[in-house]
């Protein structure tokens, strides 16, 4: 039997690797006969740069930036030599027979998981650290950078990303407004400075989810509560987001099928701020993942498929990988397990036909908190692996 692993991270728990090495020693335990093959996956959040600079034996870079309170962090980018790619891959991408290729992840220095719980607040948040690592990367020169957008702390358009790359923004009173978050939105009447646009690299910005900026599937409606924001004040949210997007769009003259555009609701909107400011191209991160890990020929040769993520809720059915795998795993008749450390109430029968294809499983008994299953991911997982997979020959 062949089993392809292919999980996502459990955010605030374990890594997609971390689990995906989890899960095979599960299976090692009760089927020491069983092949596994690993294939940890991101669709363009936390653990998207490494996943793929390290598939294709690039070099993590790491530098110190500001994380989304302007607190310093350390955080990293990928260089990848364009001759790591095979032909098909490289025809894929566009890319020379010389040069590189760089892999940057939002949520590396913009992230979620780089605050505490009580932290989280999306009215304070910016993605500054992430405009200091694009300088950083444009210095270097690729012939390509890929910018993975997924796992915020967020919701500012991209506006501290432009900041940190040279815009300056202006109140009504002419004073200059410095790391500049949405709480200071309102006060924003104009833009001025010039950033950094010549002899930029190909971009392709890879969101984690389709979703668009605004409305009822839009940024502040599906990830809102997750970054702080309070039920009471999405309205509110919903406006300025508006507000300050209209800003951008008129200082660069850019129409607004910016907002349209699937997955400008990704990463709190960071899609909106770069298409206005540079000329970039938009790819599913779960799709870039998959050609560049080759993930469909993994599936294909595999008889059992395993999957999943920490929170199955709305958002996963937006691009993310575990519906993505699900998907393709379907298609061909494999027979599908999905691992989760929660499914939100009311999500399951909102399902597609192909996710129904999937035994989707909590790995924590019932009556366990979603605290307790966090601290304690690892073994519940464990324990729900080898329980499903026990009894298949």
């Amino acid at each position: 039997m062949r089993v392809l692993l292919a999980f996502d991270k459990f955010k605030d728990s374990m890594s997609a690797s971390e689990a995906c090495a989890v899960a095979a020693g599960a299976i090692k335990r009760i089927h020491p006969d069983w092949e596994t093959e690993i294939c940890p996956l991101s669709d363009g959040s936390d653990g998207f740069a490494g996943i793929l600079t390290q598939s294709r034996n690039g070099e993590l870079i790491y530098a110190t930036v500001n994380g989304p309170l302007f607190k310093s962090v350390e955080a990293h980018f990928g260089m990848v030599d364009c001759r790591e790619f095979s032909l098909s891959r490289k025809a894929w991408l566009r890319l020379p027979d010389r040069g590189s290729v760089a892999v940057l992840e939002m949520a590396q220095s913009s992230g979620l998981a780089l605050l505490q719980p009580d932290e989280r607040n999306l009215w304070h948040t910016s993605s500054y650290g992430t405009g200091e690592l694009l300088k950083l990367v444009l210095e270097l020169k690729p012939a390509l950078m890929i910018l993975g957008l997924g796992g915020s702390a967020t919701q500012d358009l991209g506006v501290g990303a432009l900041e940190a790359l040279g815009l300056r923004f202006r109140a009504e009173n002419g004073d200059l407004l410095t790391h500049i978050t949405p709480q200071q939105w309102s006060r924003v009447v104009a833009i001025e400075g010039e950033i950094v646009s010549k002899n930029l690299p190909r971009i392709i910005l890879a969101p984690n989810v389709q979703n668009k900026l605004l409305g009822p599937h839009g940024a502040a409606a599906l990830f809102g509560a997750q970054k702080g924001l309070k039920k009471a004040d999405e309205q509110r949210l919903e406006e300025q987001t508006r507000h300050m997007a209209e800003i951008l769009i008129n200082h660069f003259g850019v129409g607004d099928a910016i907002l349209e555009t699937p997955g400008s609701g990704a990463a709190g909107g960071m899609a909106v701020g770069l298409q206005a400011a540079f000329r970039v191209e938009m790819a599913s991160g779960i799709e870039l993942a998959d050609r560049w890990l080759h993930l469909n020929e993994k599936i294909e040769r595999a008889n059992i498929i395993i999957t999943g993520e920490g929170k199955f809720d709305r958002g996963s059915l937006e691009g993310k990988a575990p519906e993505y795998v699900i998907e393709r795993a379907a298609n061909r008749g494999k027979r599908i397990f999905c691992f989760v450390g929660q499914f939100v109430a009311g999500e399951r029968e909102k399902l597609p036909a192909s996710l129904r294809e999937a035994t989707i499983r909590t790995i924590a008994p019932p009556g366990v908190s979603a605290e307790e299953s966090m601290n304690n991911a690892v073994g519940y997982l464990t324990e729900a692996i080898k329980k499903t997979l026990a009894e298949i020959a």
